[in-house]
């Protein structure tokens, strides 16, 4: 037996435990960003085979591992962006599930999927990060390796934006 046989089982036991229960969050997160179903598997994949190769190479404990998958799945989102824009445009996108709604609701959804299509990539990521994570400001600042003093200013500006292309929509002045 090796001398480092045990705290390897004991690493790829807690990984386990992160993974489970963060793997589905992580997904949700780059699917939201790429709308390909098939790509955000891959993705995740490489979010987490990243974070273990980051691991195995810097056995320096994460403060925050959560978080810090979330900084992987960033970086890992811009690299697939940066391959489809030198290869050729993404072409299939991801199939909404239809539903039973009124007009009025997939007409309100239309314009809010358009509303958050008019940020930039960036403003998107913040917003998600902010209010459909839950993370707070310090955290989505290392996510996405800002200065945790601008992401209360970005996020300001992305709601303002958000609230001009929906016509001064309420709800969108709650800060977090």
């Amino acid at each position: 037996m090796q001398d480092d046989a045990l705290p390897r089982e004991m690493e790829e036991n807690e990984f386990e435990r992160l993974y489970v229960e963060t793997a589905p969050a992580i997904r949700a997160y780059i699917l939201h960003n790429c709308s390909d179903y098939d790509s955000a598997d891959d993705l995740c994949q490489a979010t987490f085979t990243r974070f273990l190769e980051i691991q195995r190479q810097d056995r320096k404990a994460v403060r925050s591992p959560r978080a810090y998958l979330y900084r992987i799945a960033s970086s890992v989102i811009a690299d697939h962006g940066r391959k489809l824009q030198r290869g050729r445009l993404f072409t299939q996108r991801a199939r909404h599930r239809r539903t039973h709604r009124p007009p009025e609701a997939h007409a309100e959804r239309i314009a809010v999927r358009d509303a958050l299509r008019s940020l930039s990539d960036r403003e998107r990521q913040l917003l998600w990060l902010l209010y459909g994570e839950g993370f707070r400001h310090k955290e989505v600042a290392r996510i996405m390796n800002i200065n945790p003093a601008s992401v209360r200013v970005l996020a300001f500006r992305a709601r303002r934006k958000l609230r001009q292309r929906l016509g001064g929509t309420a709800g969108l002045d709650r800060g977090t």
